[in-house]
């Protein structure tokens, strides 16, 4: 077997050895040889010596050893030391075979007897592999090269355990990390182990209203940094400790549920959902609503927006109408005027639309034609041309419906009505719902 003679033993018996050291190489025979054997250790060949004080003749053992020191100029690898036994020839010139570390056999048959069947050539510190001083990682496998590593122990906030090789920290914080190996030599490292998911804040400029967003700028965070965006689908090339993703600009969120997936350098991923709202409101018409080609003589309005109307201006007055659903009846809530109205209407994540109606509420006109003879306000033929931009679409004369409509109508006495005499009531309504009485003396 081989011993170090210098006793650094493991709680397995194991001894180990460092450069300085001296081993010693036991060889027992049952007879005695007529020469010493040859050991090679690393790349230099050693006589034994025999050694009669450790023989035991009467049960024919004879012992022969050979101590040597461990030195860098042998050339030997760390871990179990290596040798060979040769020469071996016995008084008859008998001779024997070559031994190495895989023939070695020992007996116990006291404690003390014991003889160990190995040594391990320990020469340097503790190493981590995998990890290194001031690390992050996520999450952090320990693992230890050396040989005759004794002892690992792990140091987070107030507490300390032993590990083993292999160990794996999973939960997030700062770690001090030392090994320790039976030479005594130890090696300490601190790393940080993160497992927590990117963060979010939210940027100036954000607009929300019940959990539903009409801007969305974003501020995400990681600090060991962010290595990865991908939002509905679409990967982003921005990385960094923080990044600012604003609508608009880095990304154009779409309306509905957008999904954001962000990992960090360390693989942490978080994945978020917004639901964006980028509609306008929108409206319809209310029962009462008149409209031709485009006109209105009467508007009524119903406004919608599922996230709620904030603010209604029409033609630059403020109206104090909110809600989801808000009702502007002509006359009632607001009276449109003659002409191009402006409504705008913003709902409460800031969607604004502005609408413009055309409302007519200007009555049919009349002039006279040709031919019409009145004194002193009296007629004696009455001659009308009735006119409306937006089209007559009722001539009523004295209670008689006549047929005639239009943008232009010449109801002239005697042929498209004969007026009667005394007071003629002329009642015309156009196309809006616009409607006049006109009347009229005439004397026959």
């Amino acid at each position: 077997g081989i011993v170090n003679l210098d006793q650094f033993t493991d709680e397995t018996g194991r001894l180990y050895a460092k450069y300085g050291d001296t081993v010693r190489v036991r060889l027992y025979f049952d007879e005695k040889l007529a020469t010493n054997p040859i050991v090679k250790i690393g790349n230099k060949e050693f006589e034994t010596y025999y050694t009669e004080e450790s023989s035991d003749l009467e049960n024919n053992s004879y012992a022969y050893y050979l101590d040597v020191a461990i030195t860098e100029e042998l050339g030997l690898s760390e871990g179990e030391i290596q040798f060979s036994v040769y020469g071996i020839r016995d008084l008859a010139d008998n001779k024997g075979r070559a031994y190495t570390n895989a023939d070695i056999t020992y007996s116990e048959k006291q404690e003390y007897e014991k003889r160990f069947d190995k040594v391990i050539l320990d020469n340097s510190n503790p190493v981590f592999v995998g990890l290194e001083e001031g690390g992050v990682y996520n999450p952090a496998v320990i693992q230890v090269d050396d040989p005759s590593l004794k002892t690992i122990t792990v140091y987070h906030e107030d507490e300390s355990y032993e590990v083993e090789n292999g160990y794996v920290i999973e939960e997030t914080g700062k770690y001090k990390i030392t090994a320790v190996d039976e030479m005594g030599r130890e090696t300490t490292i601190n790393i940080k182990v993160d497992t927590q998911m990117p963060t979010y804040t939210f940027n100036d400029g954000t607009i929300e209203y019940n959990g539903v967003y009409g801007i969305l700028n974003l501020k995400l965070h990681d600090e060991n940094r962010i290595a990865s965006i991908v939002i509905n689908g679409t990967k982003l090339p921005h990385t960094g400790t923080y990044v600012d993703i604003n609508d608009g600009d880095a990304y154009t969120f779409q309306n509905g549920t957008n999904t954001v997936v962000v990992t960090d350098n360390l693989g942490n991923t978080a994945t978020y959902t917004f639901v964006v709202d980028k509609k306008a409101p929108t409206y319809t018409f209310n029962d009462g609503t008149v409209e031709h080609n485009g006109v209105y003589g009467t508007l009524n309005l119903k406004l919608h927006d599922e996230n709620g109307i904030a603010s209604v201006v029409i033609n630059g007055t403020q109206l104090p109408h909110t809600g989801y659903y808000v009702d502007i009846n002509d006359g009632h809530a607001y009276t449109f005027r003659n002409g191009l109205n402006t409504v705008v209407v913003t709902d409460n994540l800031g969607n604004t639309a502005t609408y413009t109606f055309n409302v007519d509420k200007t009555v049919p006109t009349y002039s006279f034609n040709a031919g019409t003879v009145v004194n002193d306000g009296v007629y004696q033929t009455l001659n009308l041309k009735l006119y409306d931009e937006n089209g007559i679409a009722s001539v009523v004369i004295n209670g008689t419906q006549l047929p005639h409509t239009g943008t232009y109508v010449d109801i002239n006495d005697g042929h498209a009505y004969t007026f009667q005499n005394g007071e003629n009531s002329v009642v015309v309504t156009d196309n809006l719902g616009n409607s006049v009485t006109y009347t009229f003396n005439v004397a026959k």
